[in-house]
């Protein structure tokens, strides 16, 4: 029970986190438009994920 709350937070905590790194490449670099969308896309879905993963845990409980 411990472990598995422990691993769907780390797993959300952790692709949060990636989609924010993802976003703050996207507007540090500021290359060409494409980059920049494909990206910020990445980033959205990578945030997207960590909260689908952390409101699936809570729902389960």
């Amino acid at each position: 029970m411990i472990r598995t709350l422990f691993g769907y937070i780390l797993s959300g905590i952790g692709v949060f986190v990636l989609g924010i790194l993802t976003a703050f490449v996207a507007v540090n670099a500021r290359v060409e438009d494409t980059t920049f969308t494909i990206t910020a896309l990445a980033s959205m879905l990578c945030l997207f994920l960590g909260v689908a993963i952390m409101g699936r845990y809570t729902q389960r409980r």
